[in-house]
């Protein structure tokens, strides 16, 4: 992967080891500049080369203090240091983790951080900073998170956030906590080879390339997958999923399948719609839960037989769920939460049988219609603007009820 900036070229790539693996690292950097790769900085874990001519240079390592935060602008410990280092001859590139990385091509130039118990102390303080972050990810892990899926409206939060999404978290959260241990666990082997005398360049961390570089692209799959998540669930802008850019609110005479459900049109049966269905849109979606998803809005002016005109508007979620198990969750979890947030005006319905697996009417803000069947749901809103309560709620959810069944 190559691109160009000011005639010079750069290459990307994936670091075979760790970064506790001091020489591993170097002696990578050093095969890499024999190849004409010069590093020149480290994003998102992974290492920018130049391409330049073949040299010989060497790579050393060096554990940098922690920079406070609050200093910005102020020389720091870590700024010390470096410049201690460029003094003895070593150029700072770039950093990755906490270890500086520093070149040079002096052959003379003397050895940085040969003291095998001061590294050993700052390898304690590294494992320690992991031990509190492993604290702090399996808090999120194994109890936050468990007990997200014991919420009330836990169905409609991941269908509006997307269920892909929940668990691409999950796993990147997982991912940290293997992480963690695994870093926590050589940082261990590294002390014990530094107490038993070994230099800190002899210390070596055994793990094959292939299966580092495989468990170091998952964050990266990870992060893409999220960009494309978000994306996707963008009301407008480019979404992967849909091949090419989408409107926010499509109208809804672009929706060229045939509605699976009743439109407004088929309630005022004895009205002529005049309108030019510009206030109608639609929005298609789909969740891994709910394979598909449809929001329709209408809001026309319809002339009667009498000659006066009327206004109504229609606000409709229809959901096709995995299993019959999952509609009736939806149904019950949307009307909860609607029994929440309008309780000053929540009032319940009687309804007629109307042939289906639920049915539930009430008003919240608006008259409110809730229908099950099989593993779809159902659920609509009408609006009698100039009218309240002119169409009788038996005949138009009877209408609706019919339509799902067919």
């Amino acid at each position: 992967m190559y691109d160009t900036d000011e005639n010079v070229r750069h290459a990307i790539r994936m670091s075979p080891c760790p970064v506790y693996d001091i020489s591993g690292m170097e002696c990578w950097l050093e095969e890499m500049a024999r190849q004409g790769l010069l590093l020149c900085r480290y994003s998102m874990g992974l290492a920018v080369f130049e391409k330049r001519e073949p040299a010989r240079v060497r790579y050393q390592l060096a554990l940098l203090p922690g920079d406070p935060l609050m200093e910005k602008g102020i020389p720091t410990v870590q700024d010390e240091m470096i410049a201690l280092c460029e003094e003895y001859g070593w150029h700072y590139v770039t950093k990755r983790g906490r270890f500086g990385i520093f070149e040079t091509e002096d052959e003379t130039a003397r050895t940085l951080y040969s003291d095998a118990e001061l590294a050993s102390a700052e390898y304690e303080e590294l494992r320690q900073r992991e031990k509190s972050a492993l604290r702090s990810n399996l808090l999120w892990l194994l109890i936050i998170a468990p007990l997200m899926l014991f919420k009330e409206n836990i169905l409609q939060s991941c269908l509006m956030v997307g269920t892909e999404l929940y668990i691409l978290l999950f796993a990147a959260m997982t991912w940290h906590v293997v992480n963690n241990i695994r870093n926590i666990i050589q940082l261990r082997k590294l002390e014990k080879q530094l107490q038993s005398g070994q230099s800190l360049r002899e210390c070596r961390i055994a793990q094959h390339p292939t299966a580092y570089q495989v468990y170091a692209v998952v964050p990266i799959v990870c992060f893409t997958l999220l960009c494309i998540l978000l994306m996707s669930r963008m009301d407008t802008g480019y979404s992967w999923l849909y091949g090419g850019y989408r409107e926010a609110h499509p109208p809804l005479a672009s929706y060229t399948e045939p509605l699976p459900f009743a439109r407004l049109e088929d309630i005022i049966a004895d009205g002529v719609d005049i309108d030019t269905d510009t206030n109608d849109t639609i929005q298609v979606e789909h969740d891994i839960l709910a394979p598909l998803m449809l929001t329709v809005s209408q809001q026309d002016r319809f002339r009667m037989p009498d000659g006066s005109t009327r206004d109504y508007g229609m606000y409709a979620k229809y959901y096709e769920m995995l299993h019959p198990a999952l509609a009736m969750r939806l149904a019950k979890e949307q009307q909860m939460q609607d029994k929440e947030r309008w309780e000053t005006w929540y009032q319940l319905y009687m309804l007629p049988d109307l042939g289906v697996d639920k049915a539930v009417a009430y008003h919240g803000i608006r008259p409110t219609l809730i229908l099950v069947e099989g593993s779809r749901v159902l659920v609509v809103m009408l609006d009698e603007y100039d009218n309240p309560d002119l169409i009788p709620l038996e005949q138009w959810s009877r209408v609706f009820a019919e339509s799902l069944k067919i």
